[in-house]
């Protein structure tokens, strides 16, 4: 079923700051104007009680809004580790929507990003918010994904989608060279050097 389509993912904690609404509100406008189009969205509120007490609201928010928007967003929640991976190759195009995020009158931006080294190294092209440190330093863009400027999300993350469904033919390079910036920072003997 995924095969004919080009597979957006989504995966992290489903909490406000990650723009999750953001990108269902993309998708839903990416579904109107391409066909075979597909977003999974993997993650839950935050594990720990406190928070999750604060993010599950937001949890429910987007799940209803992906329920509502699209037929073909597949909101999973939380998978096992040991399937995530599983997910990575299933996909096409990974997506991190960052937003702006103002608490206590400064900008919080996304701590570095874990999941964007994940996605890299499974060799996927990369949309990324410029709120998104790990952008800055594993995306090259247009060679191995797109950074987007965060003052208009939905709009950009629209446009940046619809590049890879425009170019579906780029997206493998893409994600041959997202797999190449993975490797330039993670290179074992490079970090054990860097040590010494």
């Amino acid at each position: 079923e995924l095969k004919d389509n080009i597979v957006f993912l989504y995966l992290g904690r489903i909490i406000y700051r990650k723009g999750l609404d953001l990108l269902i509100e993309s998708f839903s406008m990416l579904e109107k104007s391409c066909r075979n189009v597909r977003l999974i969205i993997i993650g839950g509120p935050f594990s720990s009680k406190y928070k999750r007490e604060h993010s599950e609201d937001y949890y429910k928010y987007c799940k209803n809004l992906a329920a509502k928007k699209s037929k073909n967003i597949t909101f999973l929640g939380e998978v096992a580790p040991s399937l995530v991976r599983n997910y990575y190759h299933m996909s096409d195009v990974f997506v991190h929507p960052h937003r702006r995020y103002l608490s206590k009158n400064r900008i919080i931006g996304e701590g570095w990003g874990n999941v964007v080294v994940e996605a890299a190294s499974a060799g996927l092209p990369c949309v990324l918010t410029d709120r998104v440190p790990s952008a800055f330093e594993l995306v090259e863009n247009y060679k191995n994904g797109i950074i987007v400027d965060s003052e208009d999300i939905i709009n950009n993350l629209y446009d940046a989608m619809k590049y890879f469904v425009d170019n579906r033919d780029k997206i493998n390079s893409f994600g041959e060279h997202s797999r190449y910036m993975y490797e330039k920072y993670n290179d074992p003997l490079k970090i054990i050097n860097s040590i010494n």
